[in-house]
């Protein structure tokens, strides 16, 4: 009914086959930078990042994509935790009030992960299908 039209430019920078390395690898930064930084003892400001580390790992492991083990959770549906993940990390500091102390790594990452959202293809290139008339 409604055919809407595509942007001229493409959005779509990061390949799935790029992003599932980036999720292992961001995970893995995520859940040590707390105690690479020393602030693990805070754990009001550590929290944030394990838990964000420990659900982009897990994604990753679920997603139907080139790093994805089990292939439950559709790519684009794995974009949106990402870009939740990411708003929500960025804005810890201080939603949970430890701005005063320490944000930068917590932004830096949130970030991140929004911008992988957004800037990912949308389907793997195994799930690309060509289109004949």
């Amino acid at each position: 009914m409604f055919d809407f039209p595509q942007p001229p430019f493409r959005t779509s920078v990061v390949s799935t086959k790029g992003h599932a390395v980036l999720d292992y690898l961001v995970g893995t930064v995520m859940i040590g930078v707390p105690w690479l930084l020393g602030f693990s003892y805070d754990l009001r400001a550590m929290w944030p990042l394990a838990t964000a580390g420990g659900l982009v790992l897990l994604l990753a492991v679920v997603t139907d994509y080139e790093g994805g083990l089990s292939k439950k959770l559709l790519m684009m549906l794995h974009l949106a935790f990402d870009r939740l993940i990411g708003s929500l990390l960025g804005a810890s500091p201080w939603l949970l009030g430890f701005a005063d102390r320490i944000f930068l790594p917590h932004l830096i990452l949130g970030l991140l992960l929004l911008a992988l959202g957004l800037l990912t293809e949308r389907l793997p290139a195994n799930k690309k299908t060509v289109r004949t008339k």
